[in-house]
């Protein structure tokens, strides 16, 4: 099934999307324009955007009434692909997805954390790992770690442990060092076979898509083949957060500059019962810490940052 969306965004920035899911993306290019020649009636001064999967365009084409349905499909269609294909031919970064979070302490943001997850759960525990069993994870990486990743499994080396069920973050667990060298060595191997079929390489900055899972790559939570990971590559955005998906591998590009840009975000959702991610809402229902996702939310999220970097496609 294929994830599609019409979004329209007023003078306001104000984003009404409605959205859903068809066999094929021919289906869901004609979802999007049925979808939107029907609110086009309702709200006519508002720009249209389409979604598939995780790709978001304005379609300007709306505006121009000599287009028919077919021809307004086709403009939906070429504007995803073209976006689709500059992507991946520019290895460029989606800024989009980089939120503006400040890094800052490491130490302090998880403090804030394990003070609330105490509070709620005092029988669960985290506890972080030794120097020394740090130093070998680094030399099993043969990375150089960012300070903040070293800080990191300092205090937290797997998720924790208790009678509650905890899910510290939406989608993902934090991994100890042990699973991370196992799971990430697994992962290169996997992609490497695939990567190098191909006669690619892994660009050399920070930041920069690679569509696959290369070595410079040390991931610090993951589930079912998916990771946060940080990217230990030299530039600009050394040490920044990045999520790799098991579909799409890293194509949403850097989303935190850091780990501890990271844990303030997650610090202040759950502090100020806010959305994390602008998309993941908390809750705790029977004495369990579980997360909630908005798709719509995440789109609305995409294209409000978009639209605040001066970009509409």
């Amino acid at each position: 099934m294929v994830y599609w969306a019409m979004s329209q965004v007023d003078s306001a920035a104000v984003v009404v999307i409605r959205d859903g899911y068809v066999d094929g993306d021919d289906a869901a290019f004609g979802e999007v324009v049925d979808t939107a020649l029907s609110s086009l009636m309702e709200r006519p001064a508002a720009a249209v955007w389409a979604t598939l999967s995780a790709t978001h365009v304005q379609v300007p084409e709306f505006g121009d009434v000599s287009k028919s349905r077919m021809d307004l499909i086709a403009d939906v269609k070429r504007r995803i692909r073209d976006e689709e294909n500059r992507r991946r031919a520019s290895g460029s970064v989606p800024s989009s997805n980089l939120h503006e979070t400040r890094p800052g302490s490491v130490r302090e943001q998880w403090a804030r954390i394990a003070t609330w997850l105490h509070e709620r759960f005092p029988e669960n525990s985290i506890s972080g790992a030794e120097a020394e069993s740090i130093e070998q994870a680094i030399s099993a990486t043969g990375q150089k770690w960012p300070a903040e990743l070293v800080e990191f499994f300092e205090l937290v080396d797997g998720d924790t442990s208790g009678p509650a069920f905890v899910a510290i973050l939406p989608s993902y667990q934090f991994l100890t060092l042990d699973a991370m060298v196992e799971e990430r060595a697994e992962m290169i191997q996997i992609w490497a076979d695939v990567w190098s079929s191909r006669g690619l390489e892994v660009p050399p900055c920070a930041g920069e898509m690679s569509f696959t899972f290369a070595p410079a790559f040390v991931p610090f939570a993951g589930m079912d083949g998916n990771f946060l990971f940080v990217d230990t590559r030299p530039g600009e955005l050394y040490g920044c957060v990045s999520e790799f998906d098991k579909s799409g591998s890293d194509e949403r590009g850097p989303r935190w500059l850091s780990i501890s840009a990271m844990l303030r975000d997650l610090a202040d959702s759950l502090t100020q019962n806010k959305e994390f991610d602008e998309c993941w809402q908390w809750s705790i229902e029977g004495a369990a810490l579980q997360w909630d996702w908005s798709r719509a939310n995440s789109v609305a999220r995409d294209i409000r940052r978009a639209l605040r970097s001066g970009r509409s496609w």
